[in-house]
């Protein structure tokens, strides 16, 4: 398929959802962008890997963990980032600014939506000859919100199943591709809520007094006649907790609630129960570092590992009650936005000089490198840097460099303001919200203070007015530009994807 075909193709598409005024403001950027200077050879197939809700200090390699085995042997021979950072707090916007190289606020359209002007990755791929294919889990990154856009074919699975059930599946596209160069999008829940492993906790701790099947049963009845709200708070947090525990989603009693009370947190049983709930994490994070175990194999077994451009990353972290909160999405802390990046190229990165790389990275480099990886210009003005140098250990990242993860609301909850965290040099500000501890914010200095226990607002007032001005800067300047929302709708979600969404806590009951 031709470059000049697949743009005629684009450039139809935005016709009947831009118009013409649009299209001309896309295309002129191709002319003016610099040609970017690509690897000494190019990758014969590119693998993208999300690994949904997984934070970096559970992966080896970054932390204590001791879970990614198959990872810690990929970084060894590529390069892992010790400072990544996700764009933001949920799914939609981090996936967003993977795609498009830009800040999530400026390409994200108030129903959820990506831009209908913004070129995207797996199109600038395509358009250089790629052929493009994704299996992913749906919810957040259904093809409802944009993210099909470039894809030959789009397959969304049930959950787990990309790691899991259908893993022959996908190995199965790999192989059937032989020697074509391709794009290939993965993406799992595998380490979202609800965690597993409620069987194996009861067993192991059988004086916990954890509910029953028998009562698990009754609980069930009730919640089909909706009266699970008339049992005790003792009942019902034991219902959320055994919920954050289920293997499959169809398994959890019906909840007006997914988060657990501040009585689990004051229990006598918390630290045992919420090591109970970051072991049952750890055991999926172990599922789907097998399952890149099993995808590597492939390649070596086609002969392919060499020219394949592998990267893997997270959108976006878990907390477990590091700083009081659970889950992610409105919190702004590490636990939820420092995520894992390892990059490998076998072909042209076994001989660089650096494995681990250090300095502020974060979503929006993805696309600038995969073009500077491969050699096609830019197609709009990017919020990431291009990291090819960086990885061939010729340059390093700026001391001075500046992020700025956004913290924002699942879509589908009550709405609440958008925050900016920023990131420079090791200092960490926060822009305070009363969900957050702290309704003025934070100033934390992350080399000394990992935890971000210790704020240093009152201490270093000059270094906190400094950052939170440069966040507000950032913010007016990095914005849904108005005329792009014009005419956005709110995306209709199919029964299957509101019953995913639902089971994935976004949606309640």
């Amino acid at each position: 398929m031709s470059k000049l075909f697949i743009a005629t193709i684009r450039i139809r598409h935005l016709c009947h959802t831009v118009g013409p005024s649009v299209i001309l403001a896309i295309l002129l950027p191709f002319a003016c962008s610099p040609t970017y200077q690509a690897a000494p050879i190019r990758p014969s197939r590119i693998i993208l890997i999300s690994m949904d809700t997984v934070r970096a200090d559970r992966v080896s390699g970054y932390g204590t963990a001791q879970t990614t085995p198959v990872l810690a042997e990929i970084s060894q021979q590529g390069a892992l980032f010790r400072d990544f950072y996700a764009a933001s707090t949920y799914t939609i916007p981090s996936h967003l600014s993977i795609f498009t190289g830009r800040d999530s606020t400026e390409v994200m359209l108030p129903s959820g939506k990506m831009r209908p002007d913004v070129v995207t990755l797996t199109e600038l791929l395509a358009a250089e000859g790629y052929r493009t294919g994704a299996y992913h889990e749906g919810g957040y990154v259904s093809a409802s919100f944009g993210f099909d856009r470039g894809f030959e074919e789009y397959i969304e699975l049930p959950r787990i199943a990309v790691v899991g059930q259908s893993l022959d599946r996908v190995l199965g596209a790999m192989r059937a591709a032989k020697n074509q160069p391709y794009f290939l999008f993965l993406h799992t829940y595998a380490a979202h809520f609800p965690y597993g492993g409620y069987e194996r906790y009861r067993s192991e701790y059988p004086d916990r007094n954890l509910l029953s099947d028998d009562e698990i049963e009754y609980l069930h009845e009730l919640a089909r006649d909706k009266k699970t709200g008339t049992t005790s708070r003792q009942t019902q947090t034991k219902i959320l907790f055994y919920n954050h525990l289920v293997t499959k989603n169809e398994d959890m009693i019906p909840m007006d609630r997914i988060k657990l009370p501040v009585e689990f947190v004051h229990s006598p049983h918390f630290e045992l129960d919420r090591q109970a709930l970051l072991a049952s994490y750890d055991e999926r994070i172990r599922l789907i570092d097998n399952a890149i175990g099993q995808i590597r194999a492939t390649l070596i077994e086609l002969g392919q590992w060499e020219d394949t451009l592998l990267i893997i990353l997270s959108d976006h972290g878990e907390a477990f009650f590091e700083h009081g909160l659970q889950q992610h999405a409105y919190i702004p802390f590490d636990e939820v936005l420092k995520v894992p990046l390892i990059i490998s190229y076998p072909r042209v990165l076994k001989n660089a000089s650096v494995r681990q790389i250090e300095g502020l990275t974060w979503h929006p480099d993805i696309l600038p490198t995969i073009g500077g990886l491969v050699g096609f210009p830019l197609p709009q003005p990017m919020t990431g840097m291009d990291l090819t140098q960086v990885l061939l250990g010729n340059e390093q990242i700026p001391k001075n460099r500046m992020i700025f993860p956004s913290v924002q609301e699942g879509l589908h909850k009550p709405p609440k303001p958008r925050k900016r965290t920023t990131l420079r040099d090791g200092l960490k500000h926060i822009q305070g919200h009363v969900d957050f501890g702290d309704e003025l914010g934070y100033l934390f200095d992350l080399r000394v203070d990992s935890e971000e226990m210790n704020n240093l607002r009152e201490k270093h007032p000059s270094d906190f007015d400094a950052i939170a001005n440069a966040a507000v800067r950032w913010s007016k300047t990095h914005t849904l530009n108005v005329e792009a929302s014009r005419g956005d709708r709110p995306v209709h979600l199919s029964k299957d994807d509101h019953d995913k969404l639902r089971a994935l806590g976004y949606i309640g009951n």
